[in-house]
């Protein structure tokens, strides 16, 4: 057994194991049983390849996978863009119309039915021989509407998840464990496995590349098995919904509270500059007076309850007026603190970590990245300059 072929069946065996792993949370049930059966996809895609690398008589044992690999990656981005709507727009049930995003997979069962039905040698004998019209025009239907799907699957995809993302700076000061990127990265992986298996059917129709090209791609097939696997065991909060609980730091009312406010812009309202400024002059206050940006979990909420302003007007005026998010405005205030803590002889005993906590930051990422952005250069060149 060569290595690709012990990997593939390895990945098989892994995704039925993680499907159950995920199949049984009990938390956030919807959106992890829809990435469970997209695991047993990716499974299914890699013993299919690993079936190809048998005898024969092993072939013709599992003659019921031929062809079904075609209608099985009409799948490829259903289940992936499903647990992306769902995950960030906090859905928790099954939506009836999101059946019609497994119809095209379902007509092209139906198109290869005729396929299905004949006994395995039957099968193996016209993938053997030349196409027949009726199965060039299916293959070709099938292999367009592949690739309709991975650009509008994709950019559909990325887009809830930046959406999700706007709104969480929108309403929080911390976010390094409310943010989607590691899913945007599966989905980006996603799309170049999609990418390079399109346009390899396409050179490989032509001669162009040989076999070994595919098995790179199952590969990464694989591979994104295990990568779901290891945020899984090492990041599990990743995927269960205590954090949009009513106790944690980001809920279900905060998105309709976002809602409203979207709704609020839609209308174009306008709000008079006396009352601008009025918040404007109320939100420094909060912040310099009250210092409101040491709480490292506070949230546009907080703000706006200690202030008395709606909290959609809040938004609305830290984005039209002082044209930042909420995010930004509380870190650009952290960043300063640190500032002053450092130059503060009496801080030297304390790491800049330590301080960055000190400030209100609570993630050493969100303070590297944050500091960075406005001083343009890191923490520790900024201790450097100022120690001298």
């Amino acid at each position: 057994m060569s290595f690709i072929e012990f990997f593939l069946l390895l990945c098989f065996v892994q995704s039925i194991l993680l499907a159950i792993s995920l199949f049984s949370l009990s938390e956030n049930r919807l959106a992890n049983r829809l990435l469970s059966l997209q695991v047993l996809v990716w499974g299914s895609m890699c013993y299919y390849r690993y079936t190809v690398f048998q005898n024969a008589d092993y072939i013709l044992h599992h003659h019921f996978l031929l062809k079904f690999n075609n209608v099985i990656f009409l799948m490829f981005f259903v289940f992936p863009f499903l647990y992306v709507k769902y995950m960030s727009l906090k859905v928790f049930k099954f939506r009836k119309k999101d059946i019609l995003h497994f119809i095209p997979a379902l007509l092209a069962f139906l198109a290869f039915l005729p396929f299905f039905t004949l006994s395995g040698e039957e099968k193996i004998y016209l993938m053997t021989s030349p196409p027949t019209a009726y199965m060039k025009t299916v293959h070709f239907i099938v292999d367009n509407i592949a690739i309709l799907q991975g650009v509008i699957y994709v950019t559909l995809s990325l887009k809830y998840i930046n959406r999700y993302h706007k709104q969480v700076k929108e309403n929080y000061s911390n976010i390094d464990h409310l943010t989607m990127y590691w899913l945007r990265n599966l989905i980006l992986l996603i799309f170049a496995i999609w990418f390079f298996g399109t346009l390899g059917s396409n050179l490989y129709t032509f001669n162009l590349i040989k076999d070994y090209y595919f098995d790179f791609l199952f590969f990464l097939v694989g591979s994104s098995i295990y990568v779901i696997s290891f945020y899984l065991f090492v990041k599990r909060e990743l995927f269960v919904t205590a954090r949009f609980s009513k106790d944690s730091t980001i809920s279900t009312n905060t998105f309709k509270a976002e809602k409203e406010q979207l709704e609020e812009e839609k209308k174009d309202i306008q709000l008079e500059d006396s009352y601008c400024n009025e918040v404007i002059r109320k939100l420094i206050y909060a912040m310099e007076v009250d210092k409101m940006y040491l709480n490292q979990n506070l949230s546009l909420n907080d703000v706006s309850q200690a202030i008395s302003i709606p909290r959609y007007h809040l938004s609305l005026i830290l984005n039209k007026k002082l044209n930042n998010t909420f995010f930004d405005y509380i870190n650009k205030y952290r960043v300063e603190e640190v500032k002053k803590m450092i130059q503060d002889p009496h801080m030297d005993r304390l790491t800049l970590l330590a301080i960055s906590f000190e400030a209100g930051f609570n993630s050493k990422a969100t303070f590297n990245r944050s500091f960075k952005k406005y001083e343009n250069m890191t923490p520790q060149q900024y201790k450097s300059l100022h120690s001298k």
